[in-house]
């Protein structure tokens, strides 16, 4: 169901890739999944609602801490959610 989210969200289909991640969160999924989730649903809100986008990769994060090893399976969405964390901090009043 996560592929199908992001094969959504690459084909500017964003309403249904949301639904598509909401689903996933609202199942009991591995951690990792979960992370991922949240990081995919934070960068598509980011531009649109970004204080939801800014809560959603905080939880991701917050969650990481929780996972062994969160770095090393995990790098590359971590480092995503910490530069869009960052940018929409850089952007608020």
């Amino acid at each position: 169901m996560f592929q199908k989210a992001l094969l959504l969200a690459d084909r500017a289909n964003v309403d249904r890739a949301l639904e598509t991640l909401s689903a996933i969160l609202a199942d009991e999924v591995s951690p990792v999944l979960r992370v991922r989730a949240l990081v995919v649903l934070g960068e598509l809100l980011v531009d649109e609602d970004p204080t939801a986008a800014a809560t959603h990769l905080s939880e991701a994060l917050a969650f990481a801490d929780e996972i062994p090893d969160a770095d090393d399976v995990l790098g590359v969405e971590l480092g995503r959610a910490r530069e869009l964390v960052r940018l929409i901090a850089s952007h608020r009043p």
